[in-house]
């Protein structure tokens, strides 16, 4: 986390004390809905029934951050009402922390000081005392930020992530859009921007300077019209390894091309065949595209359209991916499969283990 929270909180408040003083009303009054209150309240009843859940404090649970016309729910407060309602029981804790929206409410110093320093606090008596216990636990991130000192994360829980940087995959989804599949008019498109900060590694401009003559690319309020007439949508990596393009193009009957460069981040590998819904190049395969016409005809195609409609809402959506994670906690109970997921752990570049596997999970 940032250790000049503090000077970068007082110098937003120096430039604008009304608008900050306003958003901060506005982000503490967010706290109190009733909404939320009612999950904090079910939350803390499963808590004291001794249900499989790490007891930590609200602060760890912020309200939901807004991103591109989406204020929640998210794939971490829609998995902690999943698992509080639901019955059985199981040997692997869920850890309750909301990881994406205090990292994002940070970014934009919608903590005072003393807020962030409270959940900073929670944080390391989380990772330092509760969960050194000689026992297996799980949380859900969706960022793909990884989680802070990841490096020195326990390494008795799997962390389930939707951006990347995790032990298992999961969608990266912005709600969870009813599916159709809209006339198609267009073979392959790309709307949103192939420069600026999302082109991490060039693998937007790469994918537009190969492609320019193949595909319609576009931008503008109008993208999910045109990716719903899109029989194949391109969907390169973001800011992290994947991105919410990939699931929009499934919403819209519309065949993803995730073009990848460091790491392939598809959920459900061990269930799902991929190939049978979509497209996975490394940035250097784009080439192949240009044959895509030839590749895919449109016996092929109806197929493929046909499968996204049976995945859809079993696993790529905000209930259907809840079911997917409740599946792979049941396997992950077996602690030679939690073993061996952690002993696989992989580290962002600027990272290494600073954590040995535990002697419990070896044994």
């Amino acid at each position: 986390m940032d250790k000049n929270y503090r000077r970068n909180f007082w110098r937003a408040f120096a430039r604008n004390p009304v608008r900050q003083a306003a958003r901060l009303a506005i982000f503490n009054a967010r706290s109190l809905r009733p909404s939320r209150l009612a999950g904090e309240r079910a939350l803390r009843a499963a808590i004291d029934a001794g249900r499989d859940i790490v007891p930590t404090p609200a602060c760890l649970r912020p309200p939901p951050h807004h991103y591109r016309g989406h204020s929640g729910p998210w794939i971490e407060d829609s998995f902690s009402r999943h698992w509080v309602q639901r019955r059985a029981r199981s040997a692997v804790a869920y850890v309750p922390v909301f990881w994406t929206d205090l990292y994002l409410h940070t970014q934009s110093q919608r903590f005072t000081p003393g807020q962030f320093d409270r959940f900073q606090a929670a944080i390391r008596d989380l990772e330092n005392r509760q969960l050194a216990e000689e026992r297996c636990f799980f949380t859900v991130l969706e960022y793909d930020h990884p989680i802070w000192d990841w490096h020195d994360f326990p390494r008795n829980t799997a962390v389930f992530s939707a951006g990347g940087w995790g032990d298992i995959p999961i969608p990266l989804l912005k709600g969870s859009p009813p599916f159709s599949n809209p006339a198609k008019d267009v073979f392959l498109s790309f709307v949103g921007r192939t420069d600026g900060a999302s082109d991490v590694g060039g693998v937007r401009s790469r994918m537009r300077n190969e492609l320019k003559d193949e595909a319609l690319f576009t931008s503008g309020p109008g993208w999910r019209k045109v990716m719903g007439r899109s029989t194949f949508s391109l969907c390169p990596r973001g800011l992290g390894p994947t991105s919410f393009r990939l699931y929009e193009a499934l919403s819209v009957g519309s065949i993803p091309v995730y073009v990848w460069n460091e790491v392939q981040w598809l959920p459900y590998r061990e269930q799902l065949d991929w190939s049978e819904f979509s497209l996975s190049l490394h940035v250097s395969e784009l080439g192949r595209l240009r044959e895509l016409k030839a590749d895919y005809p449109p016996a092929r195609i109806a197929r493929m359209q046909a499968r996204i409609a049976e995945l859809y809402d079993e696993y790529f959506t905000l209930d259907g991916a809840c079911r997917q994670i409740v599946r792979e906690v049941e396997h992950l109970s077996d602690r030679s499969r939690f073993g061996a997921l952690m002993a696989r752990r992989p580290y962002p570049p600027y990272t290494r283990a600073a954590r040995d596997v535990p002697a419990f999970l070896l044994r």
